[in-house]
C-alpha cells in the first residue's frame, strides 16, 4: 500500500484504493484534469500502470475550448 504524506487513506487516496481493492475495471477508467505538483515522480506512472487514461488539465482545456 502505498501513502499519501505519511498516511494510508487521505483526500489524495480514494481512487487509488479502490484501484488497490479491484473496484474499477482495467482500462476502463479516466483521470481527468491532472495538474501539478504532483506529490511524486511516479504519480502518473502509477496511474498508468493502473490502467487510468490521463487527461492534463491543460489538453482538457483545449478539448473543451476547440467543441
Amino acid at each position: 500500500m502505498g501513502y499519501y504524506f505519511g498516511a494510508p487513506y487521505t483526500h489524495g487516496t480514494p481512487f487509488r484504493r479502490a484501484r488497490e481493492e479491484n473496484l474499477f475495471l482495467d482500462n476502463a477508467s479516466m483521470h481527468v484534469g491532472i495538474r501539478g505538483p504532483l506529490y511524486s515522480r511516479d504519480d502518473i506512472k502509477n496511474d498508468e500502470s493502473f490502467g487510468f487514461k490521463i487527461i492534463h488539465c491543460e489538453n482538457f482545456k483545449q478539448k473543451v475550448l476547440i467543441k
